[in-house]
């Protein structure tokens, strides 16, 4: 029998382990892009490799480990800070966006990139990080304008398509340079961190979402051809926003200033928005959110508007509705599949293999 001392003792030890144990207050690092990503920049460290099972983002977010797909991934980042594998100098083709690129829940060999690269059969290259500006990054690489490429695509996705500046900088010393953070926010992002991070928090968490999960349902899920799929809100997809609330004028005119850019270097410009869900999917549209979203089409109007200023577009919507099954999106994360990326590859490498003096391209 415990006396009241070893009691003491041994609760002031479990206790402490425990203290130790849940004092993880570090960023969550559920995927390799929290591993690999600059800390207050936008692209990565560079000459990194990571491999590890990931969590999709949504399935992270919500604490839903019930729809955790789990997956095995790799993620290697270049001298540049860019996502590829190392000692490509001189690509024939550029890709530009954002983490759908970049390959966020995607291993190494199934990024836009490489698939582009394998159906052309030639050496392609990928810009692209947390930023919706890529057009800047790619002009702040002297090599570019150094040996040009023969063609440059810009994939944004839908939600991270807006108006964007060009200017070639020095971004690597930029975010090289440590930001200073004020003492309140330092405070409140450890007070955040302890409430919501740390490792007691994240199974208490995880453990109370999948109860109420398989009582009550979830906000966020849907059932997709069949089987159940974390789905970002239309609000996040700004699928409530039109053409006007969205500048969808200057849009157009930064690609089209973009495009006279590359021009005079001799480097062809294609545009290729990646749909969210709700473009393909609007079935995954509740009720209340279609009401919202119904008619303001600001993917049509962004679609004409840049092929009537000249600006050759591949629009995937067609091709992606034709083939949508299996599901295009990840099940647990906000962004595309293997085989939603091999479609636009093709798409692509079928808009790239065409003569320069044909006229602008909308894959069917």
């Amino acid at each position: 029998m415990l006396t009241p001392q070893r009691f003491a003792l041994a609760f002031g030890v479990v206790y402490l382990a425990l203290a130790a144990w849940a004092a993880d207050v570090g960023e969550p690092e559920f995927r390799p892009w929290e591993k690999v990503k600059v800390k207050d920049g936008m692209c990565f460290v560079p000459d990194q490799r990571i491999a590890m099972r990931e969590m999709g983002d949504l399935a992270y977010r919500n604490a839903l480990r019930a729809l955790d797909e789990g997956r095995e991934t790799t993620f290697t980042t270049d001298s540049a800070g860019f996502r590829n594998l190392p000692g490509i100098e001189a690509p024939s083709v550029v890709v530009l966006g954002d983490s759908y690129v970049a390959g966020s829940s995607l291993r190494d060999d199934e990024t836009l990139a490489v698939q582009l690269g394998q159906a052309l059969g030639e050496t392609t290259y990928s810009v692209a990080c947390q930023t919706p500006n890529s057009p800047s990054l790619y002009l702040s690489e002297p090599r570019f304008a150094k040996t040009p490429p023969r063609a440059v695509v810009f994939a944004p996705s839908n939600r991270n398509v807006q108006p964007f500046g060009l200017f070639s900088v020095d971004w690597r010393a930029l975010q090289a340079q440590p930001k200073p953070v004020p003492t309140a926010e330092r405070i409140r992002d450890v007070i955040a961190s302890v409430e919501r991070d740390n490792g007691i928090s994240r199974r208490v968490r995880s453990w109370y979402a999948d109860v109420s999960y398989r009582l009550r349902g979830h906000p966020e899920v849907r059932d997709v051809q069949g089987a159940p799929a974390l789905v970002m809100p239309a609000e996040a997809q700004l699928c409530d926003k039109g053409a006007e609330e969205r500048a969808l004028a200057e849009v157009v005119a930064s690609l089209v200033t973009f495009r006279d850019a590359l021009a005079q270097q001799g480097v062809g410009f294609v545009f290729m928005p990646v749909p969210d869900p709700v473009q393909v999917y609007p079935e995954l549209l509740s009720a209340e959110e279609e009401a919202v979203c119904d008619g303001l089409g600001f993917f049509d109007a962004l679609t004409r508007s840049a092929a009537d200023a000249g600006i050759e577009v591949v629009d995937l919507r067609a091709l992606y509705a034709a083939n949508s099954t299996p599901y295009l999106y990840r099940r647990d994360d906000s962004h595309w599949t293997p085989h939603a990326v091999g479609l636009a590859a093709e798409a692509l490498s079928a808009r790239l293999a065409t003569p320069p003096d044909r006229p602008s391209l909308s894959v069917p």
